[in-house]
């Protein structure tokens, strides 16, 4: 089965962008790379955000922060929320209070 291509949506309306996504084996979720890959940043503010289990690979995080100013934006920032490993993992309500309370209030 062959890779679906993504078609680049209009973003440039935009001051700031907020990518989420789940870590997958130390790094972002592929989906994540091909948005980056396919679109433009200028002049934006890019805030990738990401939960996780238990760890995630800085090098990974490092090559994205490279790859999106590569692609023309103004500032890059990384947030995390730790979730935990099964079935100590925190639900939903305490994800969306740390959300809230760490990136929400700053902006």
């Amino acid at each position: 089965m062959g890779q679906r291509s993504q078609q680049a949506l209009d973003i440039s309306g935009f001051d700031t962008l907020y990518l989420g996504s789940p870590i997958w084996l130390y790094s972002p979720a592929p989906p994540l790379w091909q948005f980056v890959d396919n679109h433009r940043f200028d002049g934006q503010r890019i805030v990738l955000f990401n939960t996780y289990n238990s760890h995630f690979d800085a090098a990974y995080i490092t090559e994205l922060r490279r790859r999106v100013m590569a692609r023309g934006a103004r500032s890059f920032e990384h947030v995390t929320v730790l979730r935990g490993r099964m079935p100590r993992q925190i639900g939903a309500p305490a994800m969306l209070a740390t959300i809230e309370e760490r990136w929400l209030e700053r902006d």
